[in-house]
């Protein structure tokens, strides 16, 4: 059983609050500050899968969190998981959230080489994976 989710990574963290100075008590007037950064931001987007049972992990960096990312990332999950000395054929069972991109039609299509027609996502989102044949 693996649990997985995604990380948005960006070089440059967002600024959201700022102490400053208040000419009067409760004062919402101030003056906008100027922060100099570095560049420009860069974002890169992680997917990954930790095992419930052995701790073993799965992760894929990607330029998009998008349906094509995720496939990605199963294709590579299911063929590191598969090929691991532990693995003698069991089912393998993912746990996503709710996430459009994992349920999208792309993501349904790509999927039921590993489920066939047969799969489903109940309401905890569970995908049971099995090795394509």
């Amino acid at each position: 059983m693996f649990f997985r989710d995604e990380i948005d990574l960006n070089l440059l963290p967002g600024i959201l609050r700022m102490w400053t100075a208040c000419t009067a008590f409760f004062s919402v007037q101030g003056t906008q500050r100027k922060v100099m950064t570095p560049g420009q931001n860069v974002k890169r987007y992680g997917f990954g899968a930790v095992s419930f049972v052995s701790g073993q992990t799965v992760h894929r960096m990607e330029d998009h969190k998008n349906s094509a990312g995720f496939c990605a990332f199963v294709e590579q999950f299911m063929q590191t998981v598969t090929q691991a000395p532990e693995y003698r054929g069991q089912k393998i069972v993912l746990i996503v959230d709710d996430f459009i991109i994992h349920h999208s039609q792309k993501t349904r299509r790509f999927l039921e080489q590993y489920c066939g027609s047969t799969y489903s996502f109940c309401s905890a989102h569970v995908l049971s994976l099995a090795k394509p044949h």
